[in-house]
């Protein structure tokens, strides 16, 4: 009975905090709350790993979870028996200028490090922020320090940060047409195909577990729902064996919307001006890169096309999630 109310009042809090009906504070709260008791009771049951990466899970006895912001009061590194989890949350990067989330990230990131965090998970923001730095420091903090990165995977707005290589990808997946699977956000229209995201980890040799859970769990991006999420992920992780660690293709030249890779393969959002002239875009990036773009993978949030040509396509489809259940529903 208390597994059918949780997910009664997860499907209720979606509805309502689309229809903008309650304060957003509470909407956030009773939606995280409501996913993280739906995460906790059926968890192992909603989560799927569609493909396995190099990252061992040491398994979980006693985890304690804290946001970012909360990683500057701890007065003492964790425990050892204790998996400290650090989840970096829009809320805390969304009034910040740009380079102010980048300086926040870097910053959190040391401190995460200092006191013996063993996952660290970011949001969109984070996740971008990571993306930005001309060196991939804080990435590279981590991966030194031994420390796993989890991205909540919700979109293409993700696609050049596959970059960074994080150890786990956790995506949001709804069924489209022809029972495809899409990788997809609530409202960002750049729901990108599982099967996509999948040929592109072995085009680039990355060695990132590929987790997938139903788009409609709920609001994953409160603290205690991004945690429940991760606690279940590190478990399911722990039944089974892990890749052998390759060596993945680097990147050449990165910023905050693409990534060049050694091989020539360009994963890529255009600006608007880019996307009006795709050739002009890709010949800047070339000429900075002094590499031949061979083939780009292009996202794009909305219904835009791109000219027919062999060097690039379109990764995403233009929708979110909201709009691929109406289209089921409405073709029903």
């Amino acid at each position: 009975m208390a597994k059918k109310v949780i997910i009664a009042l997860v499907i209720l809090s979606l509805a309502l905090g689309q229809m903008r009906l309650w304060p957003l504070p509470l909407y956030y709260w009773l939606a995280g709350e409501c996913t993280r008791g739906l995460l906790r009771f059926q968890g192992q049951n909603l989560l799927k790993i569609s493909v396995r990466g190099s990252w061992r899970s040491p398994g979980i006895k006693k985890w304690q979870l804290i946001s970012s912001r909360e990683v500057f009061a701890l007065k003492k590194p964790s425990q050892r028996d204790e998996f400290l989890i650090v989840v970096f949350t829009p809320w805390e990067l969304n009034n910040l200028s740009y380079t102010e989330r980048v300086a926040y990230v870097q910053k959190a990131t040391k401190m995460a490090v200092v006191m013996g965090a063993d996952l660290v998970c970011d949001a969109s923001a984070a996740d971008r922020a990571r993306q930005t730095e001309k060196d991939h420091a804080s990435t590279r903090l981590l991966k030194e320090a031994g420390i796993a990165r989890a991205v909540i995977f919700d979109g293409g707005h993700h696609l050049p940060n596959l970059a960074l290589e994080p150890e786990l990808l956790l995506c949001p997946v709804i069924g489209g047409p022809d029972k495809q699977l899409f990788v997809a956000h609530g409202f960002c229209r750049d729901a990108l195909p599982l099967e996509e995201l999948i040929g592109l980890k072995k085009l680039l040799r990355l060695n990132s577990t590929i987790i997938t859970f139903p788009r409609f769990a709920g609001y994953l991006k409160a603290p205690k729902a991004m945690g429940t999420l991760l606690w279940q992920a590190v478990r399911l992780l722990e039944k089974s064996q892990p890749q052998e660690k390759i060596t993945m293709v680097q990147p050449l030249l990165w910023g905050p919307r693409f990534s060049l890779f050694t091989n020539g393969v360009l994963l890529w959002r255009p600006e608007t001006r880019e996307l009006e002239d795709p050739l002009w875009g890709i010949e800047k990036i070339q000429k900075l890169a002094q590499q031949t773009v061979e083939r780009a993978f292009v996202s794009i949030d909305g219904t835009g096309q791109l000219p027919p040509s062999d060097r690039w396509e379109l990764a995403t489809v233009g929708l979110s999630s909201w709009q691929i259940m109406l289209g089921r529903l409405w073709t029903q």
